[in-house]
């Protein structure tokens, strides 16, 4: 499964073949190859051309700078239905990575996954599933090797957060509780998650920067964003592996 000619003809035995360039100490995404012919299964391992600029293979690439699919494991995306997490649902797949999508649809639906789809010509696995049910998302991190996580779901509305404040803390507080209580049961060790500028507060002077520190907000949506870096920050503190 594994080929080492020049980089103007990767062999037609490869689908798809992933073609890598050099990039500082690993190697970058820059083309695949989709319409190759089956291989027989072989597990793929790396191998570079004589130039060693480019890399060609079948599969997970362990040199691969931006960590690529495959042996690697898989992105969960919470809340990849909605308006940002189906557009990073579009970049990732376009760089290589496997994916899984989490969403209750609550602002959102099926149809948004289904174009990501489309536009990236990628399939991936997508669940309705609210993420306070522990039940559910034990089965789907049973289901699939996640390697990482990137948090997007919850409530959102600051003028609503106001009407419905208890609404939103329990549901954007116990969801993210919910979700690392199960990362850490699998040893899920790697979180992104989508803050808010609204956690800077109205003291800090513009732009805001990512340093300043997250310790006000002026509405109950925000102050759940507030409490959740809180919570992240005491979690690290304790998990320095985190």
């Amino acid at each position: 499964t594994i080929t080492t000619p020049n980089a103007t003809n990767p062999s037609p035995a490869i689908t798809p073949c992933y073609i890598y360039d050099k990039e500082g100490s690993g190697y970058r995404l820059t083309q695949t190859i989709a319409d190759m012919n089956p291989t027989s299964g072989t597990k793929p391992l790396p191998a570079l051309t004589a130039s060693g600029q480019k890399l060609y293979y079948t599969g997970y690439c362990p040199y691969a700078s931006n960590g690529c699919a495959g042996e690697k494991g898989v992105i969960l995306i919470t809340g990849g239905a909605g308006y940002i997490g189906s557009h990073t649902c579009i970049e990732l797949l376009s760089a290589g990575y496997d994916i899984v999508v989490i969403d209750n649809y609550s602002n959102s639906c099926n149809e948004s996954l289904e174009r990501v789809k489309k536009i990236s010509g990628k399939e991936f696995s997508y669940y309705e599933c609210d993420i306070r049910d522990k039940e559910g998302l034990d089965k789907i991190f049973k289901t699939h090797d996640i390697e990482a996580v990137i948090h997007f779901a919850g409530l959102k509305a600051v003028g609503e957060s106001c009407q419905k404040p208890l609404e939103y803390y329990r549901n954007n507080l116990d969801s993210t509780l919910t979700l690392m209580e199960v990362m850490e049961e699998f040893g899920c060790k790697k979180f992104v998650f989508s803050s808010s500028a609204t956690v800077y507060g109205p003291n800090n002077p513009y732009p805001y920067k990512e340093k300043m520190k997250a310790i006000e907000s002026t509405s109950p949506y925000g102050w759940t964003k507030v409490m959740i870096e809180r919570i992240l920050t005491d979690y690290v503190t304790a998990h320095p592996d985190y």
